[in-house]
């Protein structure tokens, strides 16, 4: 590692599904860290999708689509395709997106998005998305299995008519306990990194360590995460003020240049 790069000296945890790994991994090593990759979830599509192909076969019943995160995108899409249609289907509909990655999927794909929140968190997205919408309006909302309800629930009370439908599971990946196991009690990293509530409580679920972990920096990619961490009574010591990984790296690289001053 390259002595007077900010991590410098630190091993860093990464608990994220190794698909969306590389982006941390890449950030760490250019700041002369060392990223140690271990995956406590996987995604996978839903073993029941009877209600997501009900919805796409009935999408013309739809005003709004609600893209809650990248894997809604990619398991809605990709069931979209299975079911013999192409993105042209959702043009008579509005695209609302949560998340920066999120949009920025999307565009990818060639989908219009008409809406996005000014802070990629549910209160603010439903704050402001009721504004944009009429009464009575139908509101599809892909997410995973472990989703949040808050976004249900309040478009909902506002007079909406919202259809949850499950595109994905989120599950524990039993297959990395062991080395889990072995980083911690091996000290083998000294910032742990989590970047969704599911990373969490998969880590307390599959890690089975002392609760408090005074003696490890805890870095949550928003406040939600950092809530689900204090659940377990830890108190994160960085919460990015940016939701993404862009925004986890920045805030810990401003965490570390302020502990090296003190």
């Amino acid at each position: 590692m390259e002595k007077g790069l900010p991590f410098s000296g630190h091993k860093i945890l990464i608990t994220r599904s190794e698909e969306q790994a590389l982006p941390l991994v890449h950030s760490i090593e250019q700041r002369g860290g060392e990223a140690v990759v271990i995956p406590l979830l996987s995604f996978q599509t839903a073993r029941d999708n009877t209600a997501l192909k009900r919805a796409i076969h009935e999408i013309e019943h739809f005003q709004w689509i609600v893209f809650t995160s990248q894997n809604t995108v990619r398991y809605f899409l990709t069931q979209l395709e299975e079911e013999g249609h192409s993105i042209e289907l959702l043009e008579s509909l509005k695209i609302a997106a949560i998340g920066k990655k999120t949009l920025e999927l999307l565009e990818k794909y060639g989908v219009k998005v008409d809406f996005v929140p000014s802070r990629f968190v549910a209160e603010q997205f439903t704050k402001e998305f009721i504004r944009q919408t009429v009464k009575g309006e139908r509101i599809l909302l892909p997410h995973g299995n472990l989703a949040r309800s808050i976004i249900e629930g309040e478009l909902t009370e506002s007079g909406l008519e919202v259809e949850p439908v499950i595109t994905y599971e989120t599950v524990p990946n039993d297959a990395n306990k062991e080395a889990l196991h072995q980083a911690l009690r091996d000290r083998d990293v000294d910032i742990l990194t989590f970047t969704s509530s599911s990373t969490v409580h998969f880590f307390f679920q599959l890690a089975k360590v002392d609760k408090r972990l005074n003696d490890r920096i805890c870095a949550c990619i928003g406040p939600i995460t950092a809530e689900t961490l204090e659940e377990y009574g830890v108190t994160a010591d960085i919460v990015a003020e940016e939701y993404t990984a862009e925004g986890l790296i920045a805030s810990l690289e401003s965490y570390l240049e302020k502990e090296e001053r003190r």
